[in-house]
């Protein structure tokens, strides 16, 4: 039997205690056996890398066919039309108030178009006096009409009228001149003083305003006012329409 370096024995055949320990692989001394599980470990990594890219290609091909669809209703679906709720109707405004309608004919007493009212007896006059032109000897107010007389500057004599629908027209005029007439200022005449006078002289006699007649104005040594009432009393007054005293009834 073969000894060692150290006097060990030794067996004869050196590989006999590998191969009979199934260590080391035969013919191959000191090397290492290959691993098992290197080439299943490999080809696990590759199944999963292509499970993981197939679902995906299922989840991407899956996205697209739902987006397809979801626009598909969209365009299909219909309009639907919008309509304005109706709106509260505005509230109805009561009519404005309107005047009173003028009488259908001629007024008496202080009624809406009577001359003898301050602001109807003052465009009366106003249209008078540049319709005839002259100065005033007298006037004559009553609730449907106003007469006057004036004094032209040659001396004649003109007659005018005015009325309660508006017209104004010169009645006469003499030829001739007549000598010794003279006549007034228009701003002698007060266009309030009728409506003061009717007031005053009904009241005094105890009648309605209807039952006013007329009014005459002249200056005779100063202006005055004669009011006369339908039933025979007259009064006299100052040229402002202040009733000094009664002269009938």
């Amino acid at each position: 039997m073969p000894y060692d370096a150290f006097g060990n024995k030794v067996d004869e055949d050196p590989l006999a205690g590998l191969s009979s320990s199934g260590s080391q692989t035969p013919g191959m001394p000191g090397a290492r056996p290959p691993r098992r599980g290197g080439p299943i470990l490999v080809a696990v990594v590759v199944v999963l890398v292509l499970l993981g890219l197939g679902g995906a290609l299922v989840y991407l091909s899956a996205g697209e066919e739902s987006k397809a669809p979801a626009a598909a209703s969209t365009a299909a679906a219909p309009e639907t039309e919008v309509t304005e709720a109706p709106s509260d109707p505005e509230p109805e405004t009561e009519p404005a108030a309107t005047p009173p309608p003028a009488p259908t004919g001629p007024p008496s007493g202080l009624q809406r178009g009577s001359l003898l009212r301050r602001a109807n007896l003052a465009v009366a006059l106003r249209r008078l006096r540049a319709d005839a032109k002259g100065r005033p000897r007298n006037v004559r107010v009553a609730a449907e009409r106003v007469d006057v007389q004036v004094v032209l500057r040659d001396g004649r004599l003109r007659s005018a009228q005015a009325t309660w629908d508006g017209e104004v027209r010169v009645l006469s005029t003499t030829p001739t001149p007549i000598g010794g007439l003279t006549g007034f200022a228009w701003s002698q005449i007060d266009p309030g003083a009728p409506q003061r006078i009717v007031r005053s002289a009904t009241g005094r006699a105890r009648r309605p305003a209807s039952a006013f007649d007329y009014a005459v104005f002249l200056d005779i040594g100063g202006g005055q006012w004669s009011a006369f009432v339908k039933g025979g009393k007259a009064f006299v007054a100052t040229p402002g329409g202040r009733i000094t005293r009664q002269i009938s009834g």
